[in-house]
This record gives structure tokens, C-alpha cells and sequence, in this order.
């Protein structure tokens, strides 16, 4: 990770079915912040990005089933 490089950050659930109902859900994005300075990502700090989507805390549609929830981290071209 490049400390003067600028990053996007995104907290996504990629999961699209509901495995008992198989009722077909798209990928939640849960958040986004783009130009993040490398410094700033290698402290977990977003407060000095762009909020593009704000934080909503992950729950697992279906309670005590397993589900899947990532971060994607893209490097940017530019700020």
C-alpha cells in the first residue's frame, strides 16, 4: 500500500439468495468512502475521505445462517 496514493473502500455482502427461501437478494453494499490516503487506510482512519455510502452496520438476513461480508479496496489513479 502506497502512503500518498488515494484508495476506495467498499464493505459489501456479495451473498444473493436467501439459501432456505431461495429468494433472490443483490449484493448489499453496506458502505463506500473513496479518497482515503494510504497513510490514513494503513490507521483504518475514512474520516478524511468521501463518503459516497454511509455506514449501516452488516445483519445477516437469515439469523444463525452463515453469510458473507467483504472489503473491497480499490487503488485509485487519482485523488
Amino acid at each position: 500500500m502506497n502512503d500518498s496514493a488515494y484508495y476506495t473502500v467498499i464493505l459489501s455482502n456479495p451473498d444473493d439468495f436467501l439459501d432456505t427461501f431461495y429468494i433472490k437478494l443483490n449484493p448489499i453494499v453496506h458502505e463506500m468512502v473513496g479518497n482515503i490516503l494510504g497513510s490514513d487506510l494503513k490507521l483504518g482512519d475514512f474520516s478524511n475521505g468521501d463518503t459516497v455510502i454511509e455506514y449501516f452496520p452488516p445483519n445477516s438476513p437469515q439469523p444463525f445462517k452463515d453469510a458473507t461480508f467483504v472489503y473491497l479496496i480499490y487503488e485509485q489513479t487519482s485523488g
